[in-house]
């Protein structure tokens, strides 16, 4: 509310009128249900290893209220996949990207739990063993391409998440042991 104030010479000002209070009330014609974003954190069980199998405890996070769920109210099926690259030297900051020089050591996979959906930790245990002493960082991403149609269509048309290469509880280190054997 404004109160217009003329004077005899012309002048014209304005000012507050004063407090003016209504009600306002509205609703949508149908519920919102925000989208489904899954993310994902990461835990190596150890950030040192000695060979043998890359392990990953893995979390999903984000808004895991609207996990889509099955008819019969069963979580449906959420597919997450890693890449794990090996360095010799430990990542320099985190999300700088993988390393023109990093090694492609293998994949992971993971499909949640219909009884459990969001539910974890995880832990996914690869198929193949690490290669060679040094460090081991996994990169885990959700993608709607890789999704069942009832889940990728409770995604965001082209939904990809991808984890940042270099997050610390990602990473373990295969250490090289040197032998002086001989003196």
């Amino acid at each position: 509310a404004v109160r217009h104030f003329t004077t005899p010479g012309g002048q014209d000002t304005a000012g507050p009128a004063g407090e003016v209070g209504f009600d306002v009330a509205g609703a949508d014609a149908a519920p919102r249900v925000p989208r489904f974003a899954p993310t994902i954190t990461t835990q190596v069980p150890s950030a040192y290893v000695n060979g043998g199998a890359f392990v990953d405890d893995v979390v999903f996070a984000g808004d895991t209220a609207h996990w889509p769920r099955a008819d019969d109210g069963r979580f449906l099926p959420v597919t997450a996949t890693a890449e794990v690259y090996r360095t010799d030297v430990p990542p320099s900051a985190v999300g700088g990207g993988v390393p023109a020089d990093a090694d492609h050591v293998g994949s992971l996979g993971l499909t949640t739990d219909a009884a459990s959906g969001a539910a974890g930790p995880y832990r996914v245990t690869s198929v193949w063993e690490l290669t060679a002493p040094g460090f081991y960082t996994a990169v885990w991403s959700i993608r709607a391409d890789d999704q069942i149609p009832e889940v990728a269509r409770a995604l965001a048309p082209g939904y990809n998440w991808n984890e940042q290469f270099g997050e610390p509880t990602q990473i373990s280190l295969w250490a090289a042991v040197s032998s002086l054997a001989e003196a």
